[in-house]
């Protein structure tokens, strides 16, 4: 270590050349780096879904989920599977290992549900997708009075069009219910024309679809033929064909049922200053910046709602981007009033250039962890920052310590130049060194935890880890290169006296407090 040490300080060009790099890559790295109120999380889960309209939760079970978790038993690294069986609707939750690749265990798993050829003739085409966790990030409010059926659609439109905003990719549309058609046979009217419950549905499923009936090729290309008869509205569906008489004569849904152009029966009520609202909810997306993200959207607001219908209105509902400010003004106060406070105490009791020296080597060990936490995939959050006010204080007791062994093999033992920096530095290497491991040994089993739980503990064993070990390369590295030169003449009478009893005073103190 002592060898390591001097040729550092005897290359003081190499000292000053890494610092720079480390400087120039926490910028860069602090620049770049995801900015979001709280982490994203990717759980280690593939979601199956299955729809079988008028199904009975019994049904569902009996003959759709027990067949897929049948097949899921040769698909290997399969962890746990739930499932949960509701009226016209089934879902399993595959869970697999954390060091096994999602992606090929999502093809592993559609391949497994594919290769069911049992499952009953009315049930969709089953769905296999990755489960994914994303935290809100804006929510916006789309008010007014003018109808659920406006309000929804109007509010669809605004969801488009907030999509396509620069650091935004998914928007969702919360607080109102989806458009559906409901059609109410009469009894009456079946047995009217001599029709039953199966004739209608069997009618409906053959014309209400979109066709692909060819291509017709010419001289100029190929042209695809295709039909548009889905039917959407309550018209559409009413002028349907039930049955043709041989007479010409037409039976039509209308005549058999009432066609309802509505909502789905879900009870779900949203409201804003007592007015009905609609709302956005931007999502946390893969490259987050929520500042910028939300510059975006407020700008957005601003300039939309002018042009809504007369008594509509769009306002902003809530923006984590205001957590984000406040914990990074918090953490830029305390951090420079920290510094600050380091600099004046070790100006009091020590001297200008060890003072100077110190508050920059920890000022340039946090850029050294910014610089290498998007290649741990780390963004800056909540969780992050905390893990920086963590470390805080040993990061500057490792450059305290090591300036200040500098410092007194110069002024107490006589040493001069590269001798007291060398000398100084390596008589507290080892409390230093073995004082910075045993707290990143400490922190480090946040790193194995297992499950979605790893993904936030590891942001705090990440963060304390770097900031830790580029402590240690600035205090041992760099700082002594800096500090070879210090002045070996003693300050005079009455400034020594006065740093004398700043020191005596501070150490009562601390005996005091401990």
């Amino acid at each position: 270590m002592e060898s390591l040490i001097r040729w550092w300080v005897r290359n003081p060009v190499a000292a000053n050349l890494v610092m720079l790099i480390i400087v120039t890559a926490g910028w860069l790295g602090l620049r770049d780096i995801e900015k979001e109120a709280f982490p994203s999380v990717q759980p280690d889960i593939v979601q199956v879904e299955l729809i079988w309209p008028g199904a009975s939760p019994k049904e569902v079970e009996q003959q759709a989920i027990q067949r897929v978790e049948e097949a899921l038993k040769n698909v290997s690294n399969v962890y746990r599977i739930t499932s949960e069986a509701r009226e016209s609707l089934g879902s399993l939750t595959v869970e697999t290992f954390p060091s096994v690749d999602l992606n090929t265990f999502l093809n592993d798993v559609k391949n497994a549900v594919d290769s069911i050829t049992s499952f009953p003739r009315d049930l969709e085409n089953p769905r296999v997708r990755r489960f994914e966790w994303r935290p809100e990030m804006i929510r916006v409010a789309v008010v007014g009075e003018v109808g659920e059926r406006a309000l929804t659609r109007l509010a669809n439109r605004l969801r488009n069009e907030m999509a396509g905003l620069p650091y935004l990719s998914q928007v969702d549309v919360f607080g109102s219910r989806r458009e559906e058609v409901t059609i109410e046979l009469s009894e009456r009217a079946l047995r009217t024309y001599d029709l039953s419950f199966s004739d209608v549905a069997a009618a409906i499923r053959r014309d209400s679809m979109n066709v692909s009936v060819g291509e017709v090729r010419t001289q100029t290309g190929d042209v695809q033929l295709r039909v548009e008869n889905l039917a959407d509205t309550q018209e559409n569906f009413e002028q349907i064909v039930v049955r043709q008489t041989v007479d010409g004569g037409k039976v039509r849904v209308v005549d058999v049922a009432t066609v309802i152009d509505g909502f789905e029966q879900n009870e779900i009520l949203a409201t804003l200053n007592g007015k009905p609202a609609v709302l956005l909810q931007a999502m946390s997306t893969d490259d987050m910046q929520v500042v910028k993200a939300s510059e975006a959207v407020r700008e957005w607001v601003e300039k939309t709602a002018p042009s809504l219908p007369v008594g509509v209105d769009l306002e902003l509902w809530s923006d984590t981007a205001d957590i984000y400010k406040n914990r990074m003004e918090l953490i830029a106060e305390s951090s420079i009033l920290g510094l600050a406070l380091v600099f004046v105490v070790l100006i009091l009791t020590l001297e200008p250039k060890v003072a100077l020296w110190v508050t920059v080597g920890i000022a340039v060990s946090f850029l050294g962890a910014f610089s290498l936490l998007p290649a741990n995939d780390v963004s800056l959050n909540l969780l992050s920052t905390f893990a920086f006010l963590l470390v805080l204080g040993i990061v500057v007791d490792d450059a305290i310590v090591v300036g200040e062994s500098i410092h007194h093999h110069v002024h107490h033992r006589g040493m001069t130049g590269d001798e007291a920096a060398v000398a100084g530095a390596f008589a507290v290497s080892r409390p230093v060194i073995f004082a910075v491991l045993t707290t990143i040994v400490a922190f480090a089993p946040w790193l194995f935890v297992s499950g979605v739980t790893a993904q936030f503990t590891r942001q705090l064993s990440v963060v304390i880890s770097l900031a830790l070990l580029f402590s240690l390369i600035e205090a041992f590295l760099i700082l002594p290169s800096h500090l070879r030169r210090l002045d070996t003449r003693l300050p005079t009478t009455g400034w020594r006296m006065r740093q004398q009893r700043i020191a005596d005073g501070i150490v009562r103190f601390a005996d005091t407090v401990y």
